[in-house]
């Protein structure tokens, strides 16, 4: 009888242990689904698209064949501007009077005039262009793909969209903005006063053309050589180098936003959370049986990953929408740098007919861009989401500590001072994509590599050793892209 009274006060206590199990359980289910009913929310109405919209690169001419690249503090004046112009003039336009059509030759004699030429991380459509600039999508033009945008300081020109692989470029007559005291207009003259690196068109500078009819063995070889209207650099400045630091370390004055992190990724309910410490010092979270992990770096990375089980709801987003979870997640794990731009985007179909975006943010530093080395993903953020929920996040972005002049270096080396250090290096390369060019003599394939001399332009190049970025001049030939130091010891 005493048997039968213990083992049923035993099956009583597991029976309300269960209870309590499960209570914790559902509750613990509740905080994260509330969570996400709240993210919803706030990623689909709170967050601006536009904000992250903004050009890879920017050239001003000031006319007479004058140019440059470097005006980086000005960058978000000049694209605040022309970004409203273009949401004014795309949101009125009548469509039933197409755009104007424009070829090769008449672009280059646009360009020469005096304004500024945004060119845009990646090609978009014109539907895609519209979510970038929060503006109802329009679906004419379709076909076309657009890689930047021209605007004049004057403007009854219009504003000008282009598709420089392909040749197309198309100008959207002055409907839908007025504005005699063009602010444009104003920063350029500005920028024109200071001290800047002058660019000039290669076909300006040695004539590629003309020098292409004076030789015999490039005759030979027919038409390979064209006119390249890239922008060469002519003269150079002093940049200086840039100590950098984390976003955090693993410092204790942290542990309130480790801890928050936490929260935003398994709700406040720790129950089913481990939570170790990798030998480098990095707090790892893992939720259930991996289904959920969080590793804070000791590097100030922040890394998210979720296992999305093809079981789960299938959530359609559009581009604009997956900009917006995207905006939504940096903010939840560190918050939205104003530097911050969407550098490139992707998105495909899994075997279940579920669509994968993978979106790719960068920061620039003092206006200028950086060249990342050694990182595990070359983006300062770096986002995937399957069937509208976010499986991979991470996140390393860097701050300024200090700026300074390095006194160990002697003054900045021209772009032509790079080429004739590093010639060698650039011819081997460049006979790897054309052998046929071996037998001509280095003067006469130097032609040719001017003509496929592309994206010159100065940035940073990030030393994870010593945490200092240091100033490259960065360009392309052919396929090799190089990032050669702007001083030399």
């Amino acid at each position: 009888m005493i048997v039968e009274k213990r083992k049923t006060v035993l099956l009583f206590i597991l029976f309300a242990c269960t209870l309590f199990l499960t209570g914790k359980f559902v509750l613990g289910l509740s905080a994260v689904q509330t969570d996400n009913i709240q993210s919803t929310q706030d990623w689909e109405y709170k967050y601006d698209v536009k904000s992250v919209f903004k050009p890879k690169s920017y050239i001003i001419s000031f006319s007479g064949g004058i140019y440059t690249k470097d005006a980086y503090k000005h960058n978000d004046a000049l694209w605040e501007d022309v970004q409203s112009k273009l949401i004014a003039v795309i949101s009125e336009y009548n469509f039933n009077q197409n755009p104007s059509v424009l070829g090769r030759a008449e672009w280059q004699d646009v360009i020469r005039n005096r304004g500024v030429y945004f060119s845009f991380p990646f090609k978009v459509s014109f539907s895609e262009l519209c979510n970038l600039l929060e503006i109802i999508p329009r679906d004419e033009l379709k076909g076309a793909l657009f890689d930047g945008v021209w605007l004049s300081i004057y403007e009854d020109e219009g504003i000008y969209l282009s598709d420089r692989t392909q040749g197309a470029y198309y100008k959207f007559e002055n409907i839908g903005y007025t504005n005699s005291k063009s602010t444009l207009a104003n920063i350029v003259g500005n920028i024109e006063t200071e001290n800047i690196i002058e660019y000039r068109l290669i076909e300006d500078l040695f004539s590629l053309s003309l020098l292409k009819q004076e030789s015999e063995s490039i005759d030979n070889l027919e038409n390979q050589v064209s006119i390249n209207n890239e922008l060469f650099p002519v003269t150079s400045k002093d940049i200086d180098f840039i100590k950098i630091k984390p976003e955090f370390t693993m410092d204790a004055m942290y542990e309130s936003l480790f801890k928050s992190f936490a929260q935003k990724s398994f709700g406040k309910n720790f129950s089913f959370v481990k939570k170790m410490k990798d030998v480098d010092e990095s707090i790892i979270y893992i939720y259930g049986y991996a289904n959920k992990a969080l590793r804070i770096g000791s590097d100030g990375s922040v890394e998210y990953t979720k296992n999305i089980s093809k079981k789960e709801k299938d959530i359609k987003l559009d581009f604009a929408e997956a900009i917006k979870k995207s905006i939504y997640t940096i903010d939840m794990y560190g918050g939205v740098p104003d530097n911050l731009y969407l550098s490139n985007y992707n998105k495909r179909v899994d075997d279940i007919n579920r669509d994968i975006w993978t979106l790719d943010f960068d920061c620039r530093i003092a206006g200028m861009p950086i060249v990342y080395n050694g990182d595990k993903y070359s983006h300062s953020v770096h986002i995937e989401i399957v069937g509208g929920q976010v499986s991979k996040f991470f996140r390393k972005i860097y701050l300024v500590d200090e700026m300074a002049v390095n006194k160990n270096y002697k003054s900045a080396m021209s772009f032509n001072d790079i080429l004739d250090v590093n010639s060698d290096l650039i011819q081997k390369n460049y006979l790897v994509h054309k052998p046929e060019l071996a037998a001509l003599p280095k003067s006469e394939l130097w032609i040719f590599i001017l003509r496929d001399i592309a994206n010159v332009d100065v940035g940073y190049i990030m030393n994870l050793d010593n945490d200092v970025l240091y100033p490259v001049w960065k360009f392309s030939v052919a396929n090799d892209e190089y990032n050669f130091p702007l001083y030399k010891r």
